[in-house]
């Protein structure tokens, strides 16, 4: 189809936000995210990074449910808290 170019480009972020996910050294994407707005917004409160996260990192789609598992994952390994 002719649409087929523009449809591959448009996927192109998606595709590469997915492959940042997974991280063979350190922290994913994500998880690094969720760092990265609690040092700026100077805050652990969960509810304010999970709003920023959602408005940097929507490309994932993920809701409050997967946010938090990272972020009670940091907080257990001493890397938020």
């Amino acid at each position: 189809s002719e649409d087929l170019p523009e449809t591959i480009e448009s996927i192109r972020p998606s595709i590469k936000a997915h492959l940042q996910r997974f991280s063979k050294t350190g922290l994913s994407r994500p998880e690094q995210s969720i760092l990265d707005i609690a040092k700026a917004e100077n805050t652990k409160d969960f509810g304010t990074i999970f709003r920023v996260f959602c408005e940097t990192e929507g490309v994932y789609g993920f809701g409050d449910v997967q946010v938090k598992m990272m972020y009670d994952d940091l907080v257990r390994k001493g890397l938020l808290g």
